[in-house]
């Protein structure tokens, strides 16, 4: 089913272009909606594809993605989507647990400040220790060095740098080391709760 999440997240981008066009179908049969366009970006991300998750965590924070076209799909309902930090945080988090190190300093200044979530010191520290900890952002390796694995590999990779690059536009998504070790700094002094 993982090889379905990119097939979602193209379908998404389609949608999306055509109802920024204002096209109405993108074939014969086959009708352009925003609602159908963000179902597509959702089941990306539920199979685990990371800009799809970024994506949808910058519209839910009201923060244009980087591609801009999916904008397109939270502006165009009949309801606009509105800004939903709960939501936000939760597709933030999937992608820090997945080793987006630019979504693990989101997530933990979203616990610091307990915006989307209950506010929590010890996880705020767990995830900004998280960051200092990801090196190269997780990287996975491809597997045995053969040809479809480099492939595939080197594919995830893209989808990695592009989650990291979307994860930036989130608030705290763009922290910088000295602003991470500062803000550890400050949940240490106040010393609220267990740290460890």
């Amino acid at each position: 089913e993982r090889l379905h999440a990119p097939i979602h997240f193209a379908l998404a981008l389609l949608h999306a272009r055509s109802v920024r066009s204002g096209d109405e179908s993108l074939g014969p049969g086959v009708f352009a909606t925003p609602a159908r366009g963000l179902y597509h970006l959702a089941a990306s991300a539920a199979l685990g594809h990371l800009p799809a998750t970024t994506a949808l965590a910058c519209l839910h924070s009201q923060v244009r993605p980087r591609k801009g076209v999916l904008a397109a799909l939270a502006d165009s309902l009949q309801r606009p989507l509105g800004k939903d930090e709960t939501l936000a945080t939760r597709y933030t988090l999937q992608a820090a647990e997945a080793g987006v190190a630019s979504a693990m300093s989101a997530v933990a200044l979203a616990y610091e400040h307990g915006v989307g979530v209950e506010e929590s010191a010890a996880k705020a520290a767990k995830w900004y220790r998280a960051v200092l900890g990801a090196s190269g952002g997780g990287r996975d390796e491809a597997g045995d060095g053969g040809r479809g694995e480099r492939a595939e590999g080197a594919e995830r990779e893209a989808w990695r740098d592009e989650a990291e690059e979307e994860a930036r536009r989130l608030a705290g998504g763009d922290m910088s080391e000295y602003d991470v070790l500062s803000a550890l700094a400050r949940l240490y002094e106040a010393g609220d709760g267990d740290l460890r």
